[in-house]
């Protein structure tokens, strides 16, 4: 059924300013503009359809129109629907009734608010894992609308986080400037922290932790235990080769850091803990950057102590060499990520050589 006829090309070319149009012309170019129409509209509905729509808007024609390289409609938007009216000597022609306005009306129309000026400010998200409870961060959402269970999540929230290997159990709360004098215009919010996430390790990391402790603590002459020279072995290949000693890394920085502060006269196993770090440090699969700062003072310790060892004849000058070495691969692997990690180390060793 063809919807347009002669009479309607004849209708737009008369009002675009072309009145010589013969009847065989306008049925000629009747057929090819309702074509186009039809496939316009077909590529517009497919646009709403893609945006979700129950409703065709003047953006999706104009989206058609743009994908056919062909100039948008301009003075429609899809805000309001469009107002036709029908002409009054042809029933079946509309035109859109536009509205008219006057240049007083214009002219007297209030002017819109101006807008605010753009600004940034900052503030605390998190802290160590912990979130402040300040304007700028989203509120946790109570309880108390599902049976009484935000006083489960306040008992909760006041209790102490334990602290995991080598974090900290502290909360902070978070800051803001303001203009209160006492604390140098720094004014402290007080703020409720959630607690520290736990840190899961599965049963194979578990196992493999307690393995490596043991390989450790079985080189001190006082453990009594005797672990075989392989397995040990097999440890330090894993600490240095295996990737999924990843997760394993915090608890053992802790570990190691405890275990040479209160075993500086245990040769054997401070050994095997600079042994143990030096293949953490050269592990390809690992990021140990993160840690540094836990394992860098155990390193300096070992090559630095004032006294190592029971006795002055035992070998402590093996043990300082390994830690020395130690720290050098860590200054050859980490000092271009971290540009103040050589000039402190350097400090240090020259402190600890002029210190009498």
């Amino acid at each position: 059924m063809s919807v347009l006829n002669k009479d309607a090309v004849l209708r737009v070319a008369a009002s675009a300013g072309i009145p010589n149009v013969s009847d065989e012309v306008a049925a000629a170019v009747a057929p090819d503009v309702e074509y186009r129409l039809r496939e316009l509209i077909q590529d517009a509905v497919k646009f709403q359809r893609h945006a979700k729509r129950a409703r065709l808007e003047t953006s999706d024609v104009n989206s058609a129109l743009r994908m056919k390289n062909a100039e948008p409609l301009y003075g429609y938007t899809s805000a309001e629907g469009l107002q036709f009216a029908q002409v009054p000597s042809d029933p079946n022609l509309f035109y859109y009734d536009d509205e008219e306005i006057t240049c007083s009306e214009i002219l007297n129309t209030p002017l819109p608010k101006i807008p605010v000026e753009m600004s940034m400010a900052v503030h605390w998200l998190a802290i160590d894992g912990l979130q402040p409870r300040i304007p700028q961060n989203p509120i946790p959402r109570l309880r108390d609308e599902d049976g009484g269970a935000g006083n489960e999540r306040d008992k909760k929230s006041k209790r102490k986080p334990t602290a995991a290997a080598g974090g900290s159990s502290s909360g902070i709360a978070g800051t803001s400037v303001g203009s209160d004098s006492k604390n140098g215009g720094i004014r402290v919010l007080d703020a409720d922290v959630r607690p520290l996430v736990k840190h899961v390790l599965s049963r194979e990391e578990q196992t493999l932790f307690g393995k490596i402790v043991e390989s450790i603590v079985s080189a001190s002459s006082s453990s009594g235990v005797k672990l075989d020279e392989r397995v040990r072995t097999a440890i330090h290949d894993a600490l240095s080769r295996d990737a999924g000693v990843g997760q394993l890394l915090p608890y053992l920085a802790h570990f190691f850091g405890g275990k040479v502060a209160s075993s500086l006269r245990e040769l054997s196993l401070l050994h095997e803990i600079v042994r143990a770090i030096a293949g953490l440090v050269t592990n390809e699969h690992l990021n140990i950057s993160p840690y540094l700062h836990q394992l860098v003072p155990t390193l300096l310790t070992c090559a630095l102590a004032r006294r190592l060892g029971t006795s002055p004849r035992e070998n402590h000058w093996a043990l300082r060499d390994a830690a020395a070495r130690a720290v050098a691969s860590v200054c050859d692997i980490f000092a271009n990520d971290h540009p103040t990690l050589a000039p402190r180390l350097v400090r240090t060793l020259v402190h600890a050589l002029l210190d009498p």
